[in-house]
Order: structure tokens, then C-alpha cells, then sequence
């Protein structure tokens, strides 16, 4: 078994300011003492005295290559994912499918389940 390191009082008060200074941990604060620099993981956050400013203003709207309006209405109208992709080319089908189902999720469910009802009676 090993002996439980013994920190003499000099390095206990270096460790618990650079503690207290940084935010870090007491094994991170061990390491950096050792190496004489700062801890990993050093958050210049934590360390800043007062409030964090943040930035100003509204968030502004970004603005799409494609009109997702668009892929939404050949989507109502039958279009396939592979359709919409070809026909607003060069727009992938990837980018289309993602379109789809994170901002227009209810009506991707209804167009998946009329796809799905229609293939099951093409099959009988």
C-alpha cells in the first residue's frame, strides 16, 4: 500500500487558491501545482471576476438556401423524398428529409402513414 501524500502548510494554502481562483478540482489543482501551471481544464469563465456580458440584440433569422414552404408543399401534393430532391435541384435528400421531419413533424407523420396505407392496399 502506498503512504498518503503529506502537504506541508505552503503547498495546502497554494492548493486551495489556485482552488478558489480557478474553479478547478483538488487533483487538478495538485497537477498544476506540480507543473507549476495552470489546471486542466482551466475555465477563464469561472475565473472572471463579476458578470459575463452577453450579446445584445434579438436573434436574427437565418436565412435558407431553399424555401422549405416549398419541399412542404410538393410533400402535401405526393411527392416523394428522392422527387423533392430531384426536382429542387441540386438540394439533397438528406437536407430534405431533415426538412421534414424536424420542422414540419405532423405533417411528415400524416404523409409517411397515407405512404404506408397506400402500398399495403397496392399490395392486396
Amino acid at each position: 500500500m502506498t503512504q498518503p501524500i503529506v502537504w506541508t502548510p505552503e503547498q495546502e494554502l497554494i492548493i486551495s487558491k489556485q482552488m478558489e481562483s480557478t474553479g478547478c478540482s483538488r487533483i487538478a489543482a495538485v497537477r498544476a501545482m506540480r507543473a507549476g501551471t495552470k489546471p486542466a481544464g482551466f475555465n477563464s469563465v469561472k475565473a472572471a471576476k463579476g458578470k459575463v456580458k452577453t450579446a445584445k440584440g434579438e436573434a436574427k433569422e437565418r436565412e435558407r438556401k431553399y424555401d422549405v414552404n416549398k419541399i412542404l408543399a410538393l410533400w402535401e401534393k405526393g411527392f416523394s423524398i428522392r422527387e423533392i430532391a430531384e426536382k429542387l435541384n441540386p438540394i439533397s435528400k438528406v437536407y430534405t428529409h431533415r426538412v421534414l421531419s424536424v420542422r414540419f413533424p405532423k405533417q411528415y407523420e400524416q404523409g409517411q402513414k397515407q405512404r404506408t396505407a397506400a402500398r399495403a392496399e397496392a399490395k392486396k
